[in-house]
């Protein structure tokens, strides 16, 4: 879970948050006052009481979506230019050693929405 506090910005870039629980609020991405700017992401498969993949308390903090981003329900407000919302077929494989510096999670080869092109404006 990432949590943007009073007065921080918190930029996601090209990122995947998934599988990650909250007991409250926000399982994959809680705004706490602070500005949270996604872009060119995959949020989904996340848990909680209430914005199972954000949760923005909006005191005077906002997330901000710049657009191609992913999400399977519609508690991200993915409302730009290439954002999908409310997907039901992301389908990531499990945390993996897929070459790199870190472990990633590959969409699924038969479910395409997740592999999807960033729209440049």
């Amino acid at each position: 879970m990432l949590n943007a506090q009073l007065g921080a910005t918190l930029y996601l870039n090209g990122s995947t948050i998934s599988d990650n629980t909250a007991s409250t609020d926000g399982g994959g991405v809680y705004n706490s006052g602070g500005t949270t700017n996604i872009t060119g992401s995959i949020v989904a498969d996340n848990f909680a009481a209430t914005g199972a993949n954000c949760f923005d308390d909006a005191t005077p903090g906002t997330i901000v979506s710049s657009g191609s981003n992913l999400s399977d329900d519609g508690s991200c407000p993915f409302v730009s230019a290439g954002d999908i919302q409310n997907s039901p077929n992301i389908d990531l494989n499990a945390l993996a050693d897929n070459g790199g510096l870190t472990e990633t999670m590959l969409p699924q080869v038969a479910r395409m929405p997740s592999i999807m092109p960033i729209v440049v404006s």
